[in-house]
C-alpha cells in the first residue's frame, strides 16, 4: 500500500503541517506559487521546508491557466520552475495545475518547460499503476465534506471505478453533524480501506491554510495515527511514485 501526500498554495501553516507529518514519518510534496492570496512563504521559508518536503511548482500568480493567453501560459509555467529551482538549489520536476484545471496546450507547455510529471485534482482512488505522468490523480482532500460536496464527489466517482460505487453506498450510512457535514475522518478511513483492498495508491491532498481555517488538525492527526497502524504502508513523495 503506497501513501503519498501533496499540499498546495504555500502558507505559513505549512510549518505546522511539517511538524505533524514528520512525527508520523509521512512524506509529502508542497506545490508553491510565487504569489499567493494567503500568508505567503518567503524564500527562506521555502528553502527550510525543502529540507523535509519535495517542492513543486504551482505557477507564478496561481491564475486559472484555462483563461490565460499563450504568452501567459508559457510565462506562468516556465518561470515557476525557475523560481523554485533558484530557491531550493536543485531541480524542480513536479508541477500542479492551479485549481486542477488544464487542457492539452497547458499540459504541452508543462512538458516543454522540463517538468517530468504534473498533479491534477480529479478524484480517483488510484487503484494501481499511474497511466499518465502528467495526470497524477488525488484520492481525497482534507476539508469539510458537506452533503453537497460529497454528492459531487459521488457523481464523478461513479463513472470511474467500482470502488466509487462502494463509497457511494457507504456514505448513505454516515451521519451529518449539526452543520450538515460528514466526518472527514470517517470518510478518509473508509476510503483508505477500499484502496488497501486493491493494494493501490492513496494520495491525500489539501491546503494547510484550509486545515487551519476549518480546524481539521485533530482529524488529520487521527488519520495519520490510523495509517501508521498499517504495517504494510509505504510513504513516498509525489515523485517517489515513479521510482
Amino acid at each position: 500500500m503506497i501513501f503519498t501526500t501533496s499540499w498546495d498554495d504555500g502558507d505559513v501553516s505549512d510549518f505546522k503541517l511539517q511538524e505533524l507529518i514528520k512525527s508520523f514519518g509521512v512524506k509529502g510534496t508542497l506545490y508553491i506559487p510565487q504569489i499567493s492570496n494567503h500568508r505567503s512563504l518567503n524564500d527562506n521559508d521555502i528553502k527550510e521546508l525543502s529540507n523535509y518536503f519535495e517542492i513543486g511548482a504551482h505557477t507564478i500568480t496561481h491564475q486559472n491557466l484555462i483563461n490565460a493567453s499563450n504568452s501567459e501560459i508559457e510565462f506562468e509555467i516556465s518561470e515557476s520552475k525557475s523560481y523554485i529551482e533558484n530557491i531550493i538549489g536543485k531541480k524542480c520536476d513536479v508541477f500542479s495545475y492551479p485549481y486542477g484545471l488544464f487542457n492539452s496546450q497547458i499540459e504541452s507547455q508543462v512538458k516543454k518547460s522540463g517538468f517530468l510529471r504534473a498533479r491534477i485534482v480529479n478524484k480517483d482512488f488510484c487503484e494501481g499503476s499511474i497511466l499518465n505522468n502528467f495526470h497524477l490523480p488525488t484520492t481525497i482532500q482534507v476539508c469539510r465534506h458537506t452533503k453537497y460536496l460529497t454528492a459531487k464527489f459521488n457523481a464523478y466517482q461513479s463513472n470511474v471505478n467500482s470502488l466509487a460505487k462502494l463509497f457511494s453506498n457507504k456514505i448513505q450510512t454516515f451521519k451529518l453533524n449539526e452543520r450538515g457535514e460528514y466526518s472527514w475522518f470517517e470518510i478518509a478511513t473508509f476510503i483508505y480501506s477500499l484502496v488497501k483492498q486493491r493494494n493501490g495508491i492513496f494520495h491525500l491532498w489539501g491546503h494547510s491554510w484550509e486545515i487551519e481555517e476549518q480546524n481539521l488538525w485533530g482529524d488529520l492527526k487521527m488519520f495519520f495515527q490510523f495509517v501508521a497502524e498499517d504495517k504494510d504502508v509505504v510513504y513516498t513523495t509525489n515523485s517517489g511514485l515513479f521510482k
